[in-house]
């Protein structure tokens, strides 16, 4: 089989482990880096009116599913070749902001006993509090949300709604503020209106 041809075979597979690879070498990188810098907090009167809810971190979590269902459930390449390109350009655009403006969370104490305590603190310790505004899980949520809705009709519903609950989570989870979640519905919303408009 040629290289063409295997990869025509494979795009959709090919397209997932694009994203992974470079959301994985950008974000992670910027994550650490931001470690030894200066930086902010964007926290407002609406975070503090917000519960933290560990339990919610499963919510949360589900995120890593949703971003990659439409490659498993839309037939045809083109649009996620569109989706594929949409991540990108919104990581590189968060990226800059990332490294211009970096911003920090505040994130709970949690004691140590139980599952959930577990759950949290691990994610805690692997993922740095850092890469916070515009927040990534909010822009990519969105999107698929937004992507879902237009290709995928009635299941696309229920994502898009899976979507929003995903996004309540990175608030109740002290993942990110209010402001985070705003910016990065926003910066979707700009990309998609840009590239799938039509």
């Amino acid at each position: 089989m040629k290289l063409k041809e295997f990869y025509l075979k494979y795009e959709k597979i090919v397209l997932v482990l694009l994203v992974i690879v470079v959301f994985s070498a950008v974000y992670f990188s910027i994550n650490y880096l931001t470690s030894f810098r200066q930086t902010y907090q964007l926290n407002i009167f609406i975070d503090n009116l917000i519960p933290f809810l560990p339990l919610t971190i499963l919510i949360y979590q589900f995120t890593y599913v949703l971003w990659f269902l439409p490659y498993f459930l839309v037939k045809k390449v083109e649009p996620l070749r569109k989706l594929t390109w949409s991540y990108i350009i919104l990581l590189l655009a968060s990226a800059v902001v990332f490294l211009v403006f970096p911003v920090r969370v505040i994130r709970p104490e949690m004691v140590s006993g139980g599952l959930v305590s577990w759950l949290v603190n691990t994610f805690y310790s692997m993922d740095l509090p850092y890469n916070a505004f515009p927040s990534i899980h909010a822009s990519y949520t969105f999107l698929v949300g937004f992507f879902s809705f237009k290709y995928l009709k009635e299941l696309g519903l229920i994502i898009y709604l899976m979507a929003i609950f995903i996004i309540i989570s990175t608030l109740t989870f002290k993942q990110h503020y209010f402001l985070d979640a705003a910016a990065g519905i926003l910066l979707a919303t700009g990309v998609y209106l840009a590239l799938f408009r039509k």
